[in-house]
Order: structure tokens, then C-alpha cells, then sequence
């Protein structure tokens, strides 16, 4: 089972940084911050679409390379709270 969970982790995590990528054109390692970022998301349950849709609005209009992906946070929480109706935070 821990093993699954892993997993899971993992693949969230990748989902999230490829798209990151792909959207900013920036291709350089995470900071640790930014992983702890992610890893917070998949524990507060935030599912992979709203950070996505998140980041996509955090990156429109902006120099995309001067955007972190702690810099998504606010995109994201509102991203979730239009899409599921509420947020996932504690």
C-alpha cells in the first residue's frame, strides 16, 4: 500500500512540474520550497487540474520565466474554488 502512495505522490508531483515547465519555458530544478508547494497540494487533497488551471492563469500576461511556482498559489486556491466550489486548504 505505501508503496502505491508513492507512486501516486510521485506522479502527481511530475504531472504538475511538466506542466509548470512547458507553461513558464523555464526547465531549471525546483526549488525545495516549490516541491514542498507541490507535496502540500496532493496532502490537502487539491486535484491535479485546479493546479494546473492555476497555473495557467498565474503564467497569462506575465514574464513566464520570472514566475515561480509558488507565485501560482493564489491562481490555484481561486482555480479550485470556481472549478470544485470550495477550497482544499485546512
Amino acid at each position: 500500500m505505501e508503496n502505491q502512495t508513492d507512486e501516486k505522490q510521485v506522479l502527481y508531483a511530475i504531472e504538475i512540474l511538466e506542466h509548470y515547465r512547458e507553461r513558464s519555458g523555464n526547465a531549471a530544478r525546483l526549488e525545495d520550497d516549490e516541491c514542498r508547494r507541490i507535496d502540500q497540494w496532493l496532502g490537502q487533497g487539491v486535484p491535479v487540474f485546479c493546479v494546473m488551471r492555476g497555473i495557467d492563469r498565474a503564467l497569462a500576461g506575465q514574464r513566464r520565466e520570472a514566475v515561480s511556482l509558488n507565485d501560482c498559489e493564489n491562481a490555484v486556491r481561486e482555480a479550485c474554488t470556481e472549478i470544485c466550489g470550495s477550497f482544499y486548504y485546512d
